[in-house]
């Protein structure tokens, strides 16, 4: 059975359709519901779902809702659902020893213990320990410690570095990670980043060569149809130029 999809085009119902220039013509997604979501702690007494690609859910009665401009399913407490197969994790395979390897991984908002205003959450000690613990290992072991990592939704620059004095010291991969992050407008208090091996290929030589880290459109808006403005970028992209050496003496330079 094919896995339904909602169908392109921009929302008949959008108020973006007022501020199209004239003579264009979008395709337009009737709002029919293809997808559907599934608000698994919708209902009162309701048990949370935790699903992966490719499981199966069965026996899904309950409440129809419509949140967020989305059709819901809200399932009933008294006969909740079943879960069945799904795909497990699988680590990506080594790296060839002339590839250059990069990856990006979103961490779920990484927050720390401190309470320092910025609209995080604060975590306790023991929590963040935890998170770091489990972050680190995911990165070692299934992304395999790549040489440049790009991390979303983590807090500021001293988790990142918490994030990799942990991989550093517990990875028998030995990445020597250094962390970069700018701080972008994020009311959530959530940022971008990215962790860069400078282990060594060669003597006096590192493997990641940082020529420059640039964060983009922190102070770009968007004018929105009532005439206001608005922050365009709540986590600003950043733009990272590195040289990537091997022990061959080879390097990889970025535009």
């Amino acid at each position: 059975m094919q896995r339904p999809f909602r169908e392109p085009g921009i929302g008949v119902l959008d108020v973006a359709l007022a501020t199209l220039p004239a003579g264009k013509n979008p395709p337009l997604f009737d709002t029919n519901p293809e997808r559907l979501m599934v608000r698994s702690r919708g209902q009162v007494g309701a048990v949370p779902l935790s699903v992966d690609t490719e499981a199966q859910v069965a026996g899904l009665v309950g409440v129809l809702d419509y949140v967020a401009g989305t059709w819901a399913m809200l399932p009933d407490a008294a006969t909740p659902p079943t879960v069945s197969g799904g795909r497990l994790p699988e680590a990506v395979a080594d790296a060839d020893y002339d590839a250059v390897s990069i990856a990006s991984f979103n961490v779920l908002r990484l927050f720390d213990e401190v309470a320092d205003g910025n609209g995080a959450v604060t975590l306790t000690a023991a929590a963040l320990d935890k998170r770091l613990t489990k972050t680190a290992l995911a990165i070692c072991d299934y992304l395999k410690a790549p040489d440049i990592l790009g991390v979303v939704e983590i807090e500021n620059l001293r988790v990142m570095g918490l994030l990799a004095e942990r991989i550093n010291t517990t990875c028998a991969r030995a990445p020597a990670y250094v962390p970069y992050l700018e701080s972008g407008n994020d009311v959530g208090g959530i940022n971008v980043g990215f962790l860069v091996s400078t282990r060594a290929v060669a003597a006096g030589v590192a493997r990641v060569e940082v020529l420059g880290v640039t964060q983009i459109g922190k102070d770009a808006t968007i004018a929105n149809p009532n005439g206001s403005t608005s922050v365009l970028n709540d986590r600003p992209p950043l733009r990272l130029r590195a040289v990537v050496r091997g022990g061959n003496g080879a390097a990889t330079r970025s535009p």
